[in-house]
């Protein structure tokens, strides 16, 4: 990998203790809610849920919450709230909350500072990724963004990227500010994707190695870097420009990747493979964005995913393939202890409920089948409404059962109120294979999932599958 030989110190701004507020406890115990599974095929019509309503700090409301689970087992989940008007005197903080037992209770919240008593820690949609280094605590990160006309933002006219890191569970923090230098402009609008990932030891990085991905927002969105730590984060080092492939439209026309940005938002995944895989969000702006002939027209939350791949650690980047259909994105995954993938998504527009949802992939997400079994993790969005976000996470929690967040409208434009929830819910344990019997110079799968493997071939049960995957099955539309 060609490095720019630039190092980014996170001691170059320390931070503080959170300050703790008298703010009640939440407690789980709303099972009356439980969860829909729409068109139902592998899996029952719905799923027992145990629900918790988040309370906030200095705010009746949150926005898009994020959890990580410590190696000693405890979660931690951020959301963030806002006050004043922007453009005068904007200003967005995040509510932290623990809990010890598997999200069963959760301690008050308290509002995350920068010293005691002192500043916020700036900027909003915090992103949490735990990084076991063999400590209880491990490392927490939290990629984020400030709002140009946020009133701690220097700048007050370009958006700022910071990556947050704490070695104590979330307690107390440091911070790195994303660019300006190691960016074309000499103040660019700086973005990261989501997550930090983990790669294994190789031949350059002996000892593995962290990676997450930054960019300058702003068609065409091409220019992008990898920031590398060897040290667990402590120092970055940013790379070369990124490559990007191409995609292809309904037309057949194959043009180059041209949206807000290619780093901004994207979650990152390595697969069984030992792949980079981006689920990257598609803006309605960009020219890449229409499926059809007659594509939606809105605000961004029509938004959708294209998905991409690289195979030299996230270094040149395949050509794009679509991932579902208008107004789903947020896209994140998790990899289940019994080898499915589990995809949480937010449905911000179009097909109603908006909310929170989820989708199984049962080959290391090479298809994921939007027609079936989809998972309703939040239907709290009455019909006509605008989307409250969604945005969370799920995590597979010890015991095989899951806990998923999201923020939710208590009025109808959505955004202005919002709540944050959580949900413990369970599936039903993967069914043994069933038989495979032969047929003459045939073989019949009988297997739930179609993942029986017969005699000579696969079972298909999953759809079609290209030479070079994956290969998305879009959603039907519904009235």
């Amino acid at each position: 990998m060609k490095k720019a030989g630039m190092f980014f110190g996170v001691g170059a701004m320390a931070l503080g203790f959170l300050a703790v507020l008298c703010v009640k406890p939440a407690v789980a115990g709303d099972t009356s809610r439980p969860i829909e599974v729409r068109n139902p095929v592998n899996l029952p019509a719905t799923l027992p849920a145990d629900r918790t309503l988040m309370t906030p700090v200095d705010s009746n409301y949150s926005y898009k919450p994020t959890m990580a689970m410590l190696p000693s087992g405890e979660l931690v989940m951020m959301a963030f709230s806002w006050s004043g008007t922007y453009g005068v005197n904007y200003h967005e903080w995040a509510t932290l909350w623990r809990s010890t037992d598997s999200g069963k209770n959760w301690s008050a919240g308290v509002r995350v500072k920068q010293t005691p008593g002192g500043q916020d820690l700036n900027g909003r949609e915090h992103w949490l990724t735990s990084i076991d280094n063999g400590t209880p605590n491990g490392i927490l990160f939290s990629t984020v963004h400030l709002l140009p006309r946020d009133t701690a933002n220097p700048t007050q006219s370009v958006g700022i990227g910071y990556i947050n890191r704490s070695t104590d569970g979330g307690r107390t923090w440091t911070q790195t500010r994303i660019g300006p230098d190691g960016f074309n402009s000499p103040q660019p609008y700086t973005v990261t994707n989501r997550n930090v990932v983990q790669l294994p030891p190789d031949e350059q990085f002996p000892n593995g190695r962290l990676v997450f991905g930054v960019g300058q927002a702003g068609l065409p969105g091409r220019e992008n870097y990898l920031w590398t730590s060897i040290d667990h984060g402590v120092t970055w080092e940013q790379s070369a420009q990124l490559s990007l492939g191409t995609y292809t439209d309904y037309q057949g026309v194959k043009r180059e990747f041209s949206n807000g940005s290619f780093m901004e938002e994207t979650y990152l995944d390595r697969n069984n493979a030992g792949e980079l895989v981006a689920y990257v969000r598609l803006n309605d702006i960009s020219p890449l964005f229409p499926m059809d002939a007659h594509p939606p027209s809105g605000n961004d939350e029509i938004d959708r995913t294209l998905v991409s791949k690289s195979t030299d650690g996230g270094m040149t980047w395949g050509d794009f393939v679509d991932c579902g259909d208008y107004g789903k994105h947020y896209t994140r995954v998790t990899r289940l202890t019994d080898g499915r993938l589990l995809m949480t998504f937010t449905q911000r527009a179009i097909t109603e409920p908006f909310g929170l949802r989820a989708l199984l992939s049962y080959d290391d997400g090479e298809t994921w089948d939007f027609d079936k079994d989809q998972i309703i993790l939040d239907e709290n969005t009455p019909s006509g409404w605008a989307s409250g976000g969604g945005f969370g996470n799920t995590i597979q929690l010890p015991d095989g059962s899951f806990i998923s967040a999201y923020s939710y409208p208590t009025n109808a434009a959505g955004y202005q109120y919002p709540r944050t929830e959580v949900v413990r819910w369970s599936l039903p344990p993967v069914p043994e294979p069933a038989t495979v019997v032969l047929l003459g110079v045939g073989a019949l799968c009988l297997g739930l999932f179609g993942l029986v493997e017969a005699v000579p071939g696969r079972c298909p049960g999953l759809g079609e599958r290209g030479a070079f995957g994956p290969v998305i099955k879009r959603e039907r539309k519904k009235s």
